[in-house]
């Protein structure tokens, strides 16, 4: 069949008698138009474009290119930030992968993309991504329980914390946020929000909020330094977690410092904190700091015990020595001008020398003296910046206050482990009778807090006079409500989580605030003169505005006015009883020509 069809095909390209020269010109320009150089046809064909990786997300091609807000995609804070933090750990926070709706008005194509076994896209947040496994990966601010997974092994974050270490100084010491580390290398740092939110919440209004991630968390920019790191000498180090490792992988001076030695030192002496800066990575503390002519690690000579006057005198007798004192992989690099220029001269070693000396006795005295921790105080510089749901968390209505610290004395441990510890500490009396059975004390009376109360939002609100004010003492007086009755009426609108113009209103600072506490007398001067509440209400037509008017923006005391108790030398034009009791008689039949009528009591006399 073949064979046929080639026949075939050659009497059908035959060429007419006489025009054979014709065909075969004819059909070589066919084959020239036809068959083009190879590199000719490769010029012409479109370029593909690369194809776009979606397994791996990038916030630098979605907020410096695309101009997306942090907000466009995080929500603060997530739905499940109480499944994720529980118990006095449970702050609200962005703890989870934003939701698809973020995504799909982007990605839409992606998402539904015919690809095995998944989409890839899907493996940004998905372990699995199938219908049959939706779990997804542990979010990074989640801290710990994300690190000690594989994929938080070798972490590393898109973004560096911008932490401005001068705005703080006055409202926080370095111990609030570094403590020693086990072994001593490194300080740590927070891992989480934590310390962040203590001050900047919902509650505290301290700006940066919460939501405001791009205050904090900034993009990576181009670092040149030349850290002092040797992976196979961090061993050394006693570094075991992957948040001091990092940590030492940005060493860049004195990577074999220990902190756990210079205890005794203040974080001043050798860190500015004016000029600390967790940006500006040039910013070093200065070699001298590791000095002072009493003889820490720089002296006058060697033989004074200074050890990098030891370490430049070996390297000036064997060029090959190298200093580990305090260097892992710098030791062998050349003396810099700066260790040299440390080193005293004798004479100023001796005016130093007593300087220091000076110093360091009153730092030592300073030192010594013993913290009370037996008893606990509002007013403590440590204690008055925190907010009050950090101990004191609302977990019902209930109108009696509870003691902080049912999570293993969580959060007073945050700042207090060491004393925890220790089982015979006098911090234990603050709440306990008996240490030993765990018998609490009961809720002290309030006496550093003073309470304050605004008419004029209430007012505004809708609240009425009698939700607070209940008739007492026969109905001639009104009361105010105090101790755990205030609580009792207050909580019916200021329940746990109310929140009032985006603000929380169940906190304790709503209303109370540091103070001597002088409470409101309910013996206002118009008792004492006859006057009764019960007869001047509804049933003479008459509500508490008719005498009272709210005033906003006074003192306590001065936000609501009140008729003088005043008949027959009331000033003109002021309200007073002669306002409405002006002899006609304003109430029917009421004869108050009778001095007895409102002054009453075996006392009264003219």
């Amino acid at each position: 069949m073949a064979a046929i069809l080639l026949i075939g095909l050659a009497v059908c390209l035959m060429p007419a008698p006489g025009s054979t020269t014709t065909f075969v010109v004819s059909f070589a320009t066919e084959t020239q138009r036809r068959v083009r150089p190879r590199s000719q046809s490769a010029t012409r064909r479109p370029q593909r474009k690369p194809t776009s990786v979606y397994a791996n997300f990038s916030h630098s091609t979605h907020v410096a290119k695309e101009k997306l807000t942090c907000a466009t995609c995080h929500k603060f804070p997530s739905s499940n930030w109480k499944q994720v933090r529980k118990g006095d750990d449970a702050f609200p926070d962005v703890a989870e992968f934003p939701e698809h709706a973020s995504c799909l008005g982007c990605h839409r194509q992606q998402f539904f993309a015919r690809e095995r076994p998944v989409p890839s896209i899907c493996l940004n947040c998905h372990v699995k991504g199938t219908p049959a496994d939706t779990s997804r990966y542990v979010f990074p601010s989640l801290g710990k329980p994300f690190l000690t997974t594989a994929k938080g092994e070798n972490f590393v974050p898109e973004f560096r914390v911008a932490f401005p270490h001068e705005k703080h100084t006055d409202a926080a010491g370095c111990a609030d946020c570094h403590k020693t580390h086990a072994k001593g290398s490194f300080n740590t740092r927070p891992l989480t929000h934590a310390n962040c939110f203590t001050c900047h919440n919902q509650e505290s209004e301290l700006a940066p909020l919460p939501q405001n991630c791009d205050t904090c968390h900034k993009a990576p920019f181009a670092d040149q330094r030349i850290v002092d790191f040797d992976q196979n000498k961090s061993e050394a180090l006693g570094v075991d977690d992957w948040w001091t490792r990092t940590a030492a992988r940005q060493r860049i001076s004195a990577g074999a410092f220990r902190h756990e030695p210079h205890a005794d030192l203040k974080c001043e002496q050798c860190h500015q904190v004016t000029t600390a800066s967790s940006v500006n990575t040039k910013v070093r503390v200065p070699v001298k700091s590791c000095g002072g002519a009493e003889g820490c690690h720089i002296t006058a000579t060697a033989d004074d015990g200074g050890i990098l006057n030891y370490e430049i005198d070996e390297r000036n007798k064997n060029a090959k020595f190298v200093c580990d004192k305090c260097h892992l992989s710098f030791g062998d690099k050349p003396i810099p001008a700066s260790h040299l220029n440390a080193i005293p001269k004798k004479t100023e070693a001796v005016a130093e020398r007593r300087a220091w000396a000076h110093a360091r006795s009153k730092m030592f005295a300073v030192a010594f003296v013993e913290t009370d921790y037996s008893q606990f105080k509002h007013d403590n510089s440590q204690h008055a910046r925190l907010p009050c749901l950090l101990c004191h968390r609302r977990e019902n209505n209930s109108a009696q206050p509870a003691l902080p610290g049912k999570a293993a004395h969580a959060p007073c441990t945050g700042c207090h482990q060491q004393q925890f510890a220790n089982a015979g500490s006098p911090i234990c009396t603050i709440c306990h009778t008996d240490v030993q059975n765990g018998k609490v004390k009961e809720f002290p009376p309030l006496r550093s807090f003073d309470v304050r109360f605004d008419h004029a939002k209430h007012s505004a609100a809708g609240a009425a006079c009698a939700t607070c004010h209940r008739r007492n003492r026969g109905g001639a007086g009104l009361s105010i409500p105090s101790r755990v009755n205030a609580h009792v009426t207050c909580y019916s609108c200021h329940t746990p989580n109310a929140q009032a113009n985006g603000r929380s209103i169940s906190s304790c600072s709503t209303c109370h605030q540091l103070g001597r506490f002088v409470r409101t007398s309910e013996q206002a001067r118009a008792y004492r003169v006859g006057f009764s509440h019960s007869n001047h209400d509804a049933s003479e037509k008459l509500n508490c505005v008719a005498c009272h008017k709210v005033r906003a923006g006074l003192a306590q005391g001065r936000q609501v006015s009140a008729p003088l108790p005043l008949n027959h030398h009331a000033p003109a034009g002021a309200s007073s009883c002669a306002t409405c009791h002006n002899g006609r008689r304003a109430f029917g039949g009421d004869d108050f020509s009778v001095c007895k009528r409102c002054h009453e009591g075996s006392a009264w006399r003219f």
